[in-house]
């Protein structure tokens, strides 16, 4: 089999490191990371703008990460990345920091990546993030697989012991 280019991007805790880079600055650079050499400049803009967009963060876009608040620094990381549609998201707490609105707008931007396609693995306390995001969820307690099931509505988690740590796909 050829050897295919992985498309893959873990978020980050936030977008420490690169306090002086402008919002548009950072997600551009995530942006060339991931592209293809022979993808041409302009449709890497494309992207980069309709990866602010479809996280609010379009009004941001020349404002230095330093200057911007918890939530909007954990939109920009999770812009960085969403941009250039990676085949495998691998999230933690993706919408922690984030007020109901800025959950919804994320939820919203994530859902669209698994509708073209993506995969994501999510590790989350949140029972509405599982709700809004996963398809199966593991339930791990004391570092050992407690349950492994689809998910539906919230039964899982009423079962689930509060001491116990839940990754969704």
């Amino acid at each position: 089999y050829p050897l295919r280019r992985q498309r893959q991007m873990c978020i980050r805790d936030s977008a420490s490191g690169d306090d002086e880079l402008r919002v548009r600055e950072a997600v551009e650079i995530a942006a060339q990371l991931r592209s293809a050499p022979a993808r041409h400049p302009t449709a890497v803009q494309r992207d980069v703008r309709g990866t602010l967009a479809a996280l609010a963060l379009d009004e941001h876009a020349e404002t230095r990460a330093r200057d911007l608040s918890a939530g909007r620094r954990q939109l920009l990381a999770l812009a960085s990345a969403l941009v250039g549609e990676p085949d495998l998201l691998v999230l933690d707490e993706p919408t922690s920091r984030l007020d109901a609105r800025a959950a919804v707008i994320a939820w919203r931007a994530l859902g669209a990546a698994t509708a073209r396609g993506a995969a994501m693995l999510i590790a989350t306390h949140s029972g509405r993030e599982l709700a809004a995001l996963a398809e199966r969820v593991v339930v791990m307690r004391s570092t050992r697989v407690h349950d492994v099931r689809r998910i539906g509505p919230m039964s899982l988690l009423e079962s689930a012991v509060p001491s116990a740590t839940v990754l969704g796909s």
